[in-house]
């Protein structure tokens, strides 16, 4: 996969980025955190802190946390202790969060609806490439 960057720099992907997370951000995030985040995933904050665009996946928009947010839904109650096996790091903008399954090996990336329970959760990316290799891209209903 081409640096993150690259990727998402391309033109033709319909990306908002946001300002970059620095290195001291991003440091405060890594000790802030009980996750071992993906480097992929911070390459992504490196490039957009938060951010939001078209997805190539359900739920077709995918909005990004920032660091201080995601750092949030860590230490949100209800969130560690309903959804102790997720690790969010974004959502659709509406009711679908986006984050880890931790209850797999291989922790891939599932849409949620926070209300409508565990249950709820659907594999969308089967790891982190597959997931950013999707950000910025329409979603073609014929492919799925």
């Amino acid at each position: 996969m081409k640096p993150i960057a690259e990727l998402l720099s391309d033109p033709t992907r319909l990306w908002r980025r946001s300002p970059p997370a620095s290195d001291v951000e991003i440091s405060w995030f890594l000790n802030q955190t009980r996750f071992s985040w993906p480097e992929e995933l911070i390459d992504l904050l490196r490039f957009s802190n938060g951010g939001e665009g078209e997805l190539a996946l359900p739920p077709e928009w995918f909005a990004l946390n920032g660091v201080r947010e995601i750092i949030n839904c860590e230490k949100d109650e209800f969130l560690r202790t309903s959804y102790e096996n997720y690790q969010f790091f974004g959502g659709n903008g509406g009711l679908e969060s986006i984050g880890f399954d931790l209850s797999k090996d291989t922790s891939p990336v599932v849409m949620i609806d926070l209300i409508a329970g565990d249950g709820s959760a659907i594999e969308i990316a089967s790891d982190i490439n597959e997931f950013i290799g999707a950000i910025g891209l329409k979603y073609n209903k014929e492919d799925a």
